[in-house]
Parts: structure tokens; C-alpha cells; sequence
């Protein structure tokens, strides 16, 4: 009689440790989500990545073998982790947060600057303009970024989209304000006249 439930134990002993084991080994490490990392020289790499951007400036990738590694963004130069894009300008990351043809529609995700050293002479790198989580527009043709605030959402609209008259009727007319910047994005990215 007892040999019944010391039998059963040491089944579900066991079936509960192959369960385990079985749903580890295809599991994303904690604090890490699927992602790949663009190389200045236009390789790839494949993994997991941790987004440190905020924090302090750099992503830590895992590769499929374990190995871990710390990218700033002086030495990458673009990341996807899950469905977001960030790509790097001016020595910081920008999330793409609205693609286009035409203009991109960028958000800070780091800002913290950076130190590289010349030999044994430390560089200080500047990460550009505006804050973390601040707007940007980036011209496709020529990457120059634009930074956007609110109390500045129409005169750079305005100017930047200058060839689109239907946008910058709106945006004179107050139709579109810093709330719809997304929206005015589209529509220029959109526009034929």
C-alpha cells in the first residue's frame, strides 16, 4: 500500500521535471525580447536585446550561443526589438515611431552622451538635440533630423512640408496641432500637391 502513492510521487516527480525542462529551453531570458541588431558594415545579428537606451545609452545583445555584448549607439546602426525600430543620429537612438516615403516621424530614446577614447585621449560624444522622448522629423533624402515641440509643431511643419499645399492649409487653419503630429506625418508622407 505504500509503494502506490511513493510510486506516484516519484511519476509526477519526474514528468513535472521534464515539463520544466521542455518549456525552459525555447523561452526568451528575462529583461530580453527578440531582436536584431544592423552593424555599421550592414551585417546582422540575430538574438535577444535588452533595451537599456533610456537608462544608459546602449543595448545588451544575446547571442544564440550566450554570449553577451553592450552596443552603443556609436557602434551600431540600426535595432529592431519586437515590432520596434530605432535607428541611430547623432550619437543617440531614435524609436521610428511613423515611416514614410518622404519624412520620417522620430522619437528620442536615449540621451545619454558618450566617452571614446583616442588612444588614451577620452572624446566626449554629444547625443545631439532635445530631450528624451522629444519629436523628431527625419527627411529621407537627406537624414537631416528636425527637432519638434509643441510650441514649435506648426512654423517647422509648415517649412518642412512647404510643398504640400493641403498640409499646410491645415496647419494654418489650426485643423492640426501637436496632438495629430502623427497624422500630419501621413499626410505629408501621403501628399501629391
Amino acid at each position: 500500500m505504500k509503494k502506490l502513492p511513493l510510486t506516484a510521487i516519484f511519476l509526477l516527480s519526474g514528468f513535472l521535471t521534464m515539463n520544466a525542462q521542455s518549456s525552459n529551453g525555447n523561452s526568451i531570458p528575462e529583461g530580453f525580447n527578440a531582436g536584431s541588431i544592423v552593424m555599421p558594415d550592414n551585417t546582422t545579428l540575430t538574438g535577444y536585446v535588452r533595451n537599456n537606451m533610456k537608462k544608459n545609452g546602449e543595448v545588451i545583445f544575446l547571442s544564440p550561443d550566450g554570449k553577451k555584448i553592450k552596443y552603443t549607439a556609436t557602434q551600431v546602426s540600426s535595432i529592431s526589438i519586437d515590432n520596434n525600430h530605432y535607428i541611430v543620429a547623432n550619437n543617440a537612438f531614435y524609436k521610428v515611431v511613423t515611416d514614410g516615403a518622404k519624412i520620417k516621424l522620430l522619437r528620442k530614446a536615449s540621451n545619454a552622451s558618450g566617452i571614446q577614447y583616442n588612444g588614451s585621449e577620452p572624446i566626449v560624444l554629444d547625443a545631439g538635440e532635445g530631450s528624451y522622448d522629444d519629436y523628431f522629423i527625419q527627411t529621407v533624402s537627406t537624414k537631416k533630423l528636425q527637432l519638434v515641440r509643441k510650441k514649435d509643431f506648426q512654423k517647422v511643419f509648415t517649412s518642412a512640408c512647404s510643398d504640400c499645399t493641403t498640409l499646410t492649409d491645415d496647419l494654418k487653419a489650426n485643423k492640426l496641432g501637436f496632438a495629430e503630429i502623427e497624422q500630419a506625418v501621413a499626410l505629408y508622407n501621403a501628399c501629391e500637391k
